[in-house]
């Protein structure tokens, strides 16, 4: 299976084939316990088959995280597509898309934050690569929306705001559940990328 392939589901959430069992089971394994601390075995029972099953569809432990990273940069690209020639509301669609992706998907964030440093070199050189082009998006979209700005300004802003945002992955729950979150945090984050002009 391709890393980042995504799977039908069915309305009530759960996954139509094995597969997407498997790699939903992962997913909330390592995001609940760590990469490291959880093995084959206990994502298959988790998934519903047994532990050597996995190899029927996945190369092992460490194509399940590939495919979870690439499935969290895949999800983060989709949400943030969206541009406009206005780059005041190009910054806000950013920022809105991100947030979006972290509250919607903190499961899959928090993998993705945490987790890819354990991915294997070939997935993490991948990976790098991706998260550069996203930086540089977010730079070229600050620098149209700020152009006095200079690029170590730029590229500090777009590492501070990200890191805002995914900080969600460690806030409580019972925040998290408050009304408004989405809007609250992207406005706070626009606001503290404006605070140098």
């Amino acid at each position: 299976m391709p890393h980042g392939a995504k799977l039908d589901r069915q309305p009530s959430g759960r996954a139509t084939d094995r597969p997407q069992a498997i790699l939903d089971a992962a997913l909330e394994l390592f995001s609940e316990h760590g990469f490291a601390a959880v093995g084959v075995d206990r994502i298959g029972r988790r998934a519903g088959v047994p532990g050597p099953h996995i190899y029927r569809h996945f190369s092992g432990k460490d194509e399940l995280l590939a495919t979870l990273v690439d499935q969290a940069m895949d999800r983060l690209l989709s949400l943030t597509a969206a541009t406009t020639e206005e780059p005041a509301e190009e910054l806000e669609r950013l920022v809105r898309g991100h947030v979006r992706f972290a509250l919607g998907d903190r499961a899959l964030l928090s993998v993705y934050a945490q987790e890819a440093r354990s991915l294997r070199e070939a997935d993490q050189r991948r990976t790098r690569r991706r998260q550069r082009a996203y930086i540089e998006r977010w730079t070229t979209v600050l620098a149209r929306r700020y152009p006095g700005r200079g690029a170590v300004e730029l590229e500090a802003a777009a590492h501070g705001a990200i890191g805002h945002i995914q900080s969600v992955i460690r806030w409580p729950r019972a925040l998290l559940a408050a009304p408004g979150l989405e809007a609250l945090i992207a406005r706070d984050v626009l606001h503290g990328l404006a605070a140098g002009d």
